[in-house]
């Protein structure tokens, strides 16, 4: 019997500066000065795992933010990382939006409901407010009718302000640099200029801070300025955003907006705030960061991992579920060829879908953007599947409730035998261990032993982590999941 072995190829990409990146200057590592009570968005809340927040909380702290933005998967998992960040002087602040939310009042306080709901249950890890990326101009409708969707945008967001004040939830409202526009544009008339300005003053006046996302280099000054006058007026907290992200025609990031194209990104930003600070004197205006995975890469604080399997017979590559396990047994999501962050120099175990176990440890690669490594994971030789059978009665299949299932191996002869069990809710199925390479012949017999009449309904293969996989079996082949070797079943209709 031939077993079959995969190949995984490990890409190990580490975050750090990527190939047209210098290290970074000892002064943007170490001394980024008058940065006080900065801010950074955080979109991915692995970074709150045990295995990270550490680290992360140091280059918080050298970069002097105290306020963390983060959109979280689970709130009430991370809430020993909210307390160890308050423990250690940074506010979290729960990250949320929708272009759609903009036309609905119940889905933004439906959000400040579950920050209320949190904080209740939670006093002593307070989540410190909630920041709304909603981004209406994304939607259809507001792009068919912009200025009655500022209008609807700007009425629903101070109603969501008040709300949210009743909560004691500080309210941060994230919008464009050029909403000002509004006040401009030919294509609204000068009494919508008129009424654009009253709205852009009050959404700016109903939040307790305004973050812009100032994505335009070399001018980020200029496209503040109006934000900045209004917020001074109303003594309203406003933060000017740097976009770190990579280039993306998707995402809309060009080299124009990122400073990640820059030799020292963190440094050019810094340099650029200067001018912004300069030309915008208001005590409070202050810097933030767009987001935290980039600069956690910049600064080479993480690892990433991105996991390819590839068929050593074939050399075709091909998809695979599988899981990351840490030191303290905290399990990953289950993945599927996706890249995974994890912290720097920590041991962790991977889990394939076949039950492999393969042990790793996490680390940097200052001097190189890429490390490959090869592993052999060998498959198992058997497999449990549950076929669902089907009897025919003389005008149709039904669910064989009743019966045995017999597996013949058409190269031994041997057989085993399996009783159906299972009820109307669960569905009447049998569990049958098939090897791989092998061909069978299945069969449903009666009580006295007779060939029934009958066909297959459904075959599912079940993973190590217990998660279900329909397998097909389309004239006589059952096509496992891929990664899986394939078995030959034989329906027999006794006509």
């Amino acid at each position: 019997m031939k077993k079959r072995v995969s190949t995984l190829l490990l890409c190990v990409v580490t975050l750090c500066s990527a190939l047209f990146h210098m290290p970074l200057s000892a002064s943007a590592q170490n001394n980024p000065s008058d940065f006080a009570d900065s801010s950074m968005y955080c979109w991915d809340d692995v970074f709150l795992s045990s295995t990270c927040i550490d680290r992360v909380i140091d280059r918080l702290h050298s970069l002097q933010v105290t306020d963390l933005y983060v959109e979280f998967s689970d709130l009430n998992a991370s809430r020993d990382a909210i307390a160890k960040l308050s423990q250690n002087g940074i506010s979290t602040y729960y990250l949320t939006g929708s272009s759609s939310w903009y036309k609905s009042l119940n889905a933004l306080q439906a959000e400040i409901d579950q920050v209320a709901s949190y904080n209740v249950q939670n006093p002593d890890n307070l989540i410190a407010g909630i920041v709304f990326d909603v981004e209406p101009y994304s939607d259809a409708v507001y792009k068919a009718d912009p200025f009655t969707g500022f209008s609807t945008y700007v009425t629903n967001m101070v109603s969501a302000y008040q709300y949210a004040n009743t909560h004691n939830i500080s309210f941060v409202t994230v919008i464009p640099y050029w909403y000002d526009k509004y006040l401009t544009t030919s294509s609204f008339t000068n009494e919508q200029h008129q009424i654009a300005e009253t709205l852009l003053r009050s959404l700016i006046q109903h939040s307790d801070r305004i973050s812009v996302m100032n994505y335009y280099k070399n001018h980020m000054a200029e496209h503040i300025s109006t934000e900045v006058s209004y917020a001074s007026q109303y003594g309203v907290e406003i933060e000017s955003i740097a976009e770190f992200g990579k280039l993306s025609e998707t995402m809309g990031v060009e080299e124009s907006v990122t400073f990640y194209v820059e030799d020292n990104p963190v440094e050019a930003a810094h340099a650029e705030w200067e001018t912004v600070r300069t030309a915008n004197p208001y005590e409070n205006l202050h810097f933030s960061y767009h987001y935290l995975s980039i600069i956690a890469e910049l600064y080479q604080d993480i690892t990433k991992y991105q996991f390819t399997f590839l068929d050593a017979d074939s050399g075709e590559t091909y998809t695979e579920h599988y899981r990351i396990i840490l030191p303290n047994g905290e399990i990953t999501r289950k993945r599927t060829s996706s890249s995974v962050k994890i912290g720097v120099n920590t041991p962790f175990t991977l889990e394939l879908e076949n039950g492999e176990i393969v042990s790793l440890v996490s680390e940097t690669c200052p001097d190189a953007t890429t490390i490959q490594r090869t592993y052999l994971i060998h498959a198992k030789d058997t497999y449990t599947l549950e076929v669902y059978p089907k009897l025919w009665n003389g005008k149709k299949y039904s669910s064989a409730k009743t019966g045995t299932i017999r597996l013949v191996n058409t190269s031994t002869g041997a057989y085993q035998d399996t009783t159906i069990v299972g009820d109307s809710n669960t569905g009447y199925y049998t569990n049958v261990t098939v090897t791989s390479d092998t061909e069978y012949e299945m069969y449903l017999l009666g009580a006295d032993g007779t060939v029934l009449n009958s066909t297959v309904d459904s075959i599912k293969y079940k993973d190590a982590a217990k998660v279900e996989h329909p397998v097909n079996c389309i004239n006589g082949i059952i096509s496992l999941p891929k990664g899986l070797k394939a078995y030959t079943c034989v329906t027999v209709n006794m006509q």
